[in-house]
């Protein structure tokens, strides 16, 4: 049986937090863990390796076995004013990740816009494929009545992800609303310093467990995504599938990930975001169709078919 590694960096244990690519990551590995036999593969963390998969895109140069970057987002490359590294540095990361690339027996890539992107600046490769992520999806969600009177917005703050935009906004949202609605702003920071004050309307949570992300998903009754580029969109998914109506900026992969069951808005139209907020957040009818709408979405993104999709290439490759 071949050996597929997985970076044990990436693969995390039940007692870590986990956010971003290496939560997706560890469901990845698990749903492989639990199909791999079925592909005459064993999916391990520690050598021997028959076989690599880079959960983060980035290819180790010592790996002498085929590798299989899983490829997330590339703004790097079209946004290099997001990333706070000296030129120097950013020319060294780029042209290694591009390399490792380069060396890979098959690409995967987790949107049709990363895909796209990466097509861009390596024109020649021809084994790619795009596998989308998964979500868990819980057997319970919270209905309209069982909501707090709370607005989401989650994930590292940092300068893409437009927060200052919502909070800027958000005194109108109120005014239309006729009350103070809480804004929870959950997530570590990160660079770029992105202020963002507590207030009467404003709470900033910045460690928060699994449990309390958990928590925040499935109570809140709207989350809010306007980054101004996101290579998938995590946060849009997991939003949709504890059943809680998100409005996501329409850029990058959110438009792959919401399809045609989700609100899209452009990420710098005040008055859009304005008036769609208040409308989702008073009218309990739209809400509940938003709410199954989400639920439906989510029920197209499989860890299970994720898994096979990636076993079988290795398998043949």
């Amino acid at each position: 049986m071949k050996r597929v590694g997985f970076d044990r960096l990436c693969v995390r244990d039940a007692s870590q937090p986990g956010a971003g690519i290496r939560h997706a990551a560890t469901e990845l590995f698990e749903a492989c863990t639990l199909h791999g036999s079925a592909f005459d593969l064993a999916c391990v963390t520690e050598p021997p390796f028959d076989a690599f998969f880079a959960a983060t895109g980035t290819v180790p140069w010592s790996m002498r076995v085929p590798t299989f970057p899983w490829v997330h987002d590339l703004s790097i490359f079209s946004h290099p004013e997001w990333f706070p590294q000296s030129w120097v540095h950013r020319q060294y990361t780029t042209r290694k990740f591009l390399y490792g690339l380069t060396r890979a027996q098959h690409i995967f890539c987790v949107s049709e816009d990363t895909r796209r992107i990466l097509k861009t600046h390596l024109p020649s490769l021809q084994k790619v494929t795009v596998t989308h992520e998964g979500v868990q999806r819980p057997k319970t969600i919270a209905l309209w009545d069982e909501r707090e009177d709370q607005v989401l917005m989650l994930g590292t703050v940092e300068p893409r992800k437009n927060i200052p935009f919502i909070l800027d906004i958000w005194p109108a949202v109120c005014r239309i609303l006729g009350r103070p609605v809480r804004l929870v702003v959950a997530g570590k920071d990160g660079w770029g310093n992105v202020a963002v004050t507590s207030s009467e309307t404003i709470e900033r949570r910045v460690s928060i467990s699994d449990q309390e992300r958990d928590a925040l998903l499935k109570t809140s009754r709207l989350i809010l995504v306007p980054s101004l580029h996101e290579g998938f969109g995590r946060v849009v998914l997991e939003a949709m599938a504890f059943g809680t109506p998100v409005i996501a900026s329409a850029v990058g992969a959110h438009s792959e990930v919401v399809g045609q069951r989700g609100m899209l808005l452009d990420p710098q139209d005040r008055t859009a975001w304005i008036n769609t907020i208040a409308s989702l957040f008073t009218d309990r009818g739209t809400w509940q169709a938003q709410q199954d709408r989400g639920r439906d979405q989510a029920a197209l993104f499989s860890w299970d078919d994720v898994a096979k999709q990636i076993l079988a290439v290795i398998r043949d490759g």
